[in-house]
Order: structure tokens, then sequence, then C-alpha cells
């Protein structure tokens, strides 16, 4: 298998799996109609452009649309700190994040899909 189809196999794989954990709890994202993401800039994942849908561009966006039109919900996307976007995880403010290295620590709080498609490890 070439890498484009495993990063293509990686991508339909996690759009399953977000289905599968945003439908374990519709009420929770579907009362609005949205999923709220939060996120940071981070390139190549997440790239600034003020002037696109999102204020963002990038694979993670890229995913995002894609989880957008299958699901058929409408993506709003939040630009916070890295801590924030955290604690709003956490709290439940938010729906979802993208780009967020595992650790045992965040799992009590974030539901990790088990194959990612980038894997990094935190450095502190």
């Amino acid at each position: 298998m070439t890498k484009k189809m495993q990063v293509k196999s990686n991508m339909i794989y996690f759009y399953f799996l977000v289905a599968c954990l945003l439908f374990q709890n519709p009420l929770t994202c579907l009362a609005d109609e949205k999923l709220l993401v939060v996120t940071e800039v981070w390139p190549p994942f997440r790239i600034a452009s003020p002037d696109s849908k999102y204020g963002f561009t990038g694979i993670d966006i890229d995913i995002l649309e894609g989880l957008e039109r299958h699901l058929n919900l409408k993506i709003e996307i939040q630009r916070h700190p890295f801590a924030r976007a955290l604690e709003m995880i956490k709290t439940g403010y938010a729906d979802l994040t993208t780009g967020v290295a595992y650790t045992d620590q965040r799992a009590t709080f974030i539901s990790y899909v088990p194959t990612p498609y980038y894997a990094v490890r935190p450095v502190f």
C-alpha cells in the first residue's frame, strides 16, 4: 500500500471513529447542530488563513471539512491557546480539538482515535 493510500485509509477510519464518538452522545453535539472545534496554529496541520472559510487551512482542516460534509453538521473553529483549548475540551465547552499528543492525563477527558494519521510525543 502506498503512503498516499495509507493516509487516505487512515482519514476514512478517522471519520468513522469520530462519527461513532459523536453519536455515542448525540444530544451534546447536535443541540446546536454544530461542532465547536478549538485549536491553534501548527503548520502544516493548521495554518492561519484569515480569508478562508474557517480562518485556517491545512491537513487538519481538510479532515474537519470532510467530517462536516459526511456528518452533515456545521463546524465552527475557534483559535485558542493550547492550554485554553484543552481546558475547553475538559469542561465540555468545546466538542473537538485536533493534533493533541496522547498522555495518560489527557486521556481522562479526551477520547483519542486508536490509529492517528500522524503521531508526536510531548517533549515536556
